[in-house]
């Protein structure tokens, strides 16, 4: 590992409360410079893993790097390019420093968060990256074709936290904001949601509301169902309406042999499961379209 990096680590973990914006910029210029002199192999992993781990722990920090004007800076678009995308390329690599790759992406969904109206701009240049995007959007063809990655917990939480970045930046975004980027994504999760591995995900539950989730149920179930409703607009909604002709009965199945005295006890990711699920089974097009489901869902609200 770089000795300065390890010497700014220390400073940042020691005063890192206190420090002002000029000083975290001023630490921020030393990582890059450091990080630019080797590649995402040896000791630039090392130096990584220690740069990375250190801006997800920023005590009470996130903020302050997003109102200073922090998100603009190189380093996060470096880390982006050199380590983030590269790592998701090399996802089939057993050797892959797969703790790197999900602490990023976690630095990434918590610093958007603090996403608003005056700042959505600088995160949609580091977000909406062809990149990254196009990374993002093969994981989900490999799962939705193959099963690919429910093996590997890391890279599911690596997509899951993704997913909420993107997720917090298209909630400030203008309705008529070009979405083109995110398109092919946006039909990757589609037919993520409408794959077999997604009905067996949902078959797989246990008959209750108060079980634990994995990574793999959150994912399809929570994370892929909240991106599709945050991303619908009046020209995907034929897609969006494959999900619930795909998933309505197997849900419906699942949810009337649940134990009704679990639902007490419904944990806070099975709440936002049922949420973001209700979003897209029950009422995807709410003007349009909830005349044309299957009565039998209804029936059992009611009932």
């Amino acid at each position: 590992m770089s000795s300065l990096i390890d010497e700014n680590c220390a400073i940042i973990r020691e005063q890192g409360a206190m420090m002002t914006n000029d000083q975290m910029k001023s630490l921020f210029d030393r990582f890059l410079s450091e990080l630019k002199k080797s590649n995402v192999t040896g000791p630039m992993i090392t130096s990584t893993k220690s740069v990375i781990l250190t801006l997800v722990n920023l005590p009470n920090k996130k903020q302050e790097i997003v109102e200073s004007g922090l998100v603009p800076h190189p380093l996060l678009s470096f880390l982006r390019d050199n380590v983030l995308v590269k790592l998701l390329r090399q996802r089939e690599d057993k050797d892959v420093p797969y703790n790197i790759l999900v602490n990023l992406s976690m630095f990434y969904s918590n610093i958007c968060r603090y996403i608003n109206v005056t700042n959505k701009v600088v995160f949609s240049e580091l977000l909406m990256n062809e990149s990254l995007i196009n990374e993002v959007t093969i994981c989900f063809n490999e799962i939705s074709e193959h099963g690919k990655s429910f093996d590997n917990p890391d890279l599911l939480k690596s997509l899951r936290y993704l997913l909420f970045a993107l997720c917090c930046l298209e909630k400030k975004r203008n309705p008529n904001d070009d979405s083109t980027m995110t398109e092919s994504l946006f039909l990757s999760l589609i037919k993520c949601l409408c794959s077999s591995y997604t009905i067996e995900t949902i078959k797989g539950l246990e008959k209750n509301f108060s079980q634990k989730l994995s990574d793999r149920q959150m994912l399809l179930l929570s994370d892929c169902p909240a991106f599709i409703r945050r991303f619908s607009r009046e020209s995907n909604q034929e897609q969006i309406i494959e999900v619930p002709r795909i998933l309505l009965n197997p849900f419906v199945t699942w949810a009337t042999n649940c134990h009704s005295n679990s639902i007490s006890q419904c944990s806070e990711e099975m709440i936002d499961l049922l949420r973001h699920l209700n979003a897209i089974l029950v009422r995807p097009q709410e003007s349009v379209t909830t005349k044309n489901f299957d009565q039998q869902f209804f029936d059992v609200i009611v009932n």
